[in-house]
């Protein structure tokens, strides 16, 4: 197959997208870089699909009349279709849309038993045991997704795919504060409790520190602490390169939440304090490119935040290789490489 069909969801303007990136307000020219997929005799066309609202009826329509038989294999001139996340293959299955499926597994490994997400995880095992290709970013997912899917999966067993960014839109800069911290994230698997615990004592420890924390979080923030609601990529960018230290605190999960935020400071040669979840460490090398803590250890971050903020050195030395580390095995380019040999090793080119 040579054509790759990307999909992604009706909210996300690809085109706007891309000239925020021509304006250097955005990384990557498509989001998550998979515009870089296009190589040699490949295309690549970026696609929108409507996020199913009335998706309960529709599920249970399909639930009726699907059967367990896997569409047919694709043929050279057939397109592949593409998508980040089971969210959105999802949303393909619910048009009709996945007899040619190659989907990266995000979210599903640590919703498999939450009752609420019943119907929806069932009818995402149909999808995914069909798809041509799954890939996860952690390899903690890994043996998690296979068991879930089983043997019969078309896919033979997901892959593990290295995330990255855009490290020339996140480039190397010098450090403009010695005593800033700065965290960001909002999703549900961040853990502000113990974020806020550890500055606060960092913040009394250390007088003269100051923290921003991008949050949704409606906990108050201890003093010192400035909390922002939202940031764009630049704005971002501008908060990495202010930072001395990163710190991100999060709850027990398969995905690697902190991922994102961990390769981005990395860039910048920023080193990071993150908690240490499962497949955390594809990403940061203890005591090489960051420090890690236990989950829900507020102690532990504080001490490593107050061991940087005391030893600039150390500070700077992770910041470097981080960003060594990060150039070498996690820019976006890297990524589409990797999952390009990915899809075609599922279709008879690789």
């Amino acid at each position: 197959m040579n054509h790759y069909d990307v999909y992604y969801p009706s909210q996300v303007d690809v085109a706007a997208w891309q000239m925020a990136y021509q304006a250097e307000s955005k990384p990557d020219a498509w989001p998550y870089g998979l515009n870089r997929l296009e190589h040699g005799p490949r295309t690549v066309k970026h696609k929108s699909i409507h996020r199913q609202s009335s998706f309960r009826t529709a599920a249970g329509a399909l639930l009726r009349r699907v059967t367990p038989r896997y569409p047919k294999l694709p043929g050279p001139d057939d397109a592949l279709s593409v998508t980040w996340d089971e969210r959105t293959a999802l949303d393909l299955f619910l048009e009709g849309r996945t007899d040619h499926l190659a989907t990266g597994v995000i979210w599903a490994t640590d919703q498999l038993h939450i009752p609420s997400e019943a119907l929806r995880i069932h009818l995402l095992r149909r999808v995914l045991r069909s798809a041509n290709s799954l890939w996860c970013l952690s390899t903690a997912q890994i043996p998690v997704l296979d068991r879930w899917l089983g043997r019969r999966s078309r896919s033979g067993g997901a892959h593990y795919l290295p995330f990255g960014i855009d490290t020339d839109f996140y480039s190397m800069r010098p450090p403009e504060s010695d005593n800033l911290i700065f965290s960001v994230g909002g999703d549900r698997d961040r853990d502000p409790k113990t974020l806020f615990a550890a500055l606060a004592t960092t913040i009394t420890s250390r007088p003269g520190t100051r923290a921003v924390v991008q949050t949704t979080s409606t906990l108050t923030p201890p003093a010192g602490v400035t909390v922002v609601s939202r940031l764009n990529h630049a704005e971002l960018r501008e908060l990495y390169a202010k930072a001395a230290i990163i710190a991100v605190a999060t709850k027990p999960n398969l995905h690697v939440s902190g991922m994102t935020v961990s390769l981005e400071a990395a860039a910048t040669g920023r080193p990071v304090v993150i908690t240490e979840t499962p497949g955390m460490t594809d990403y940061v090398r203890r005591d090489r490119t960051g420090l890690l803590t236990p989950v829900g250890d507020a102690r532990a971050m504080s001490e490593s935040l107050i061991r940087l903020l005391d030893e600039p050195s150390q500070a700077q030395e992770l910041g470097l290789a981080a960003r060594t580390h990060v150039a070498a095995k996690h820019s976006s380019s890297v990524m589409a490489a990797r999952l390009g040999e990915i899809l075609e090793s599922k279709n008879g080119q690789g």
